[in-house]
């Protein structure tokens, strides 16, 4: 299909991260693993309530995207942080180390450069560093 379309109300059929009770994630459209793509695409719900960080051990992809409702906390391996909230941007590079959260809840549309189903390692970091 060239053209694919979502409802609103798909937010909340968000998918619960097996080991990781606060956050939930799902892809709703995306590239299917393919030797002809070359540029592969996923876009997916993330949604994560307050709880202890996460993080991927590395972004093996770059990612955008958008906060779609509450507010997202994001630390980078320099000890940037940055607090977004709804409507508010952002990208990460891939390579980089990121840790994620939330004081309350937030939910975030994004797009990552990678196919669809491929597997992410979350983990949850407690109180360690990157």
């Amino acid at each position: 299909m060239v053209f694919e379309t979502r409802p609103r109300s798909d937010v909340f059929k968000v998918d619960a991260t097996p080991g990781v009770p606060h956050v939930w994630y799902t892809e709703i459209f995306g590239s299917p693993a393919t030797d002809s793509i070359k540029n592969p695409l996923t876009a997916a719900y993330l949604r994560i309530d307050k709880g202890p960080p996460v993080s991927p051990p590395v972004y093996a992809f770059d990612e955008a995207g958008i906060v779609i409702e509450g507010e997202v906390n994001f630390t980078d391996e320099a000890g940037n942080f940055a607090t977004l909230y709804k409507g508010d941007t952002f990208l990460i590079r891939r390579g980089s180390k990121m840790i994620v959260s939330s004081n309350r809840h937030g939910v975030i549309f994004k797009c990552e450069t990678q196919f669809m189903g491929q597997e992410i390692e979350v983990k949850v970091l407690g109180k360690s560093n990157l």
